[in-house]
């Protein structure tokens, strides 16, 4: 369940990515998702190799003791819900945050097992919650700033930047950073299920990280076109300069919040990105607007309930 839930990441998560290099023309769809592909396998590798702060926050959100077949029920339920809400969402072309899904579909089922909030880790929870939240915050207004930062800048000295292959090298590192932020905690996860029982990690065992990192790869080259659709063509066009503005202000936001071990929904942080940067000078469509936040809005809740559910029914 946890390969399935990595490879929905790459179908209807990382392919966000890049979604602004499509939406300004510099790449073609199918090429936009190769390039995503291979950047954000690189990043998951790399970076989950050296740093496991985000995979470490992820382990230590609910206690179950020894009770292993508590947290391997927990862990299914959990990725079930997911699954299922994602497919929903697919259905529709709206991108989801596996990431936040997880979150949700984890504390759901640890509220039945553990029969209320008692085993769940308030304060890890606080600040996965500040990580999912301020990160949107801080990924529109960045964006909107740098935006207007690079029209003041560019009226003033007007400078002769080529911002299509800029904006490419930014596409490529904002791929590279969603491998490093999201693959660590589907490797935290399957580690702790391989040992059985929730243990802290110092090291990430290489395989399960490429592992991870290959199905994500896989799913962004299977079907991330409809996703990149909605985002990159239909929420608003984009023109280089914004673009760039989107993408940089998006690769700031999860470096900074990847580093400080915050969980953070790479989805929502480049959609709002996407958004800050489209407002300036340009119009966005506010009816996938509203349909992205919708979803965004119902994903907790929705994990939460389902997660609980299933975890009900298979330990009666």
């Amino acid at each position: 369940m946890v390969l399935t839930v990595a490879f929905i990441n790459g179908w209807t998560d990382a392919p966000n990515s890049v979604a602004a290099c499509v939406s300004t023309g510099v790449l073609p769809i199918k090429k936009a998702l190769q390039i995503s592909a291979i950047a954000d396998f690189i990043g998951s590798v790399s970076v989950g190799l050296l740093s496991g702060k985000v995979s470490e926050r992820i382990i230590n959100l609910s206690s179950y003791g020894n009770d292993s077949d508590g947290y391997l029920i927990s862990v299914f339920s959990a990725m079930s819900s997911v699954v299922i809400f994602a497919v929903i969402s697919r259905c529709f072309g709206l991108p989801t945050s596996e990431s936040h899904a997880v979150l949700a579909g984890i504390f759901g089922s640890s509220i039945h097992i553990n029969g209320g909030f008692k085993n769940i880790n308030i304060n890890d929870w606080i600040n996965t919650g500040i990580g999912l939240i301020v990160s949107i915050c801080v990924g529109y207004l960045v964006s909107y700033l740098l935006m207007k930062s690079v029209l003041l800048y560019i009226q003033k000295n007007n400078p002769v930047f080529d911002f299509k292959n800029i904006q490419i090298l930014s596409g490529i590192l904002t791929a590279f950073f969603h491998g490093a932020q999201d693959s660590q905690k589907f490797t935290a996860i399957a580690i702790s299920i391989l040992c059985s029982k929730k243990t802290e990690i110092n090291n990430l065992n290489i395989k399960i990280t490429v592992l991870i990192a290959l199905i994500i790869s896989i799913g962004i080259l299977t079907s991330g076109d409809k996703i990149i659709k909605t985002v990159g063509n239909d929420l608003v066009k984009l023109n280089y300069l914004q673009g760039f503005s989107a993408d940089v202000s998006g690769i700031l936001c999860i470096l900074i919040f990847t580093l400080c071990g915050y969980p953070l929904s790479t989805t929502h942080v480049k959609t709002s990105a996407i958004m800050g940067a489209g407002s300036v000078d340009g119009e966005i469509n506010r009816k996938t607007a509203s349909e992205l936040i919708a979803s965004w809005v119902v994903t907790f809740p929705f994990c939460v309930a389902l997660s609980y559910i299933i975890t009900r029914i298979l330990i009666k």
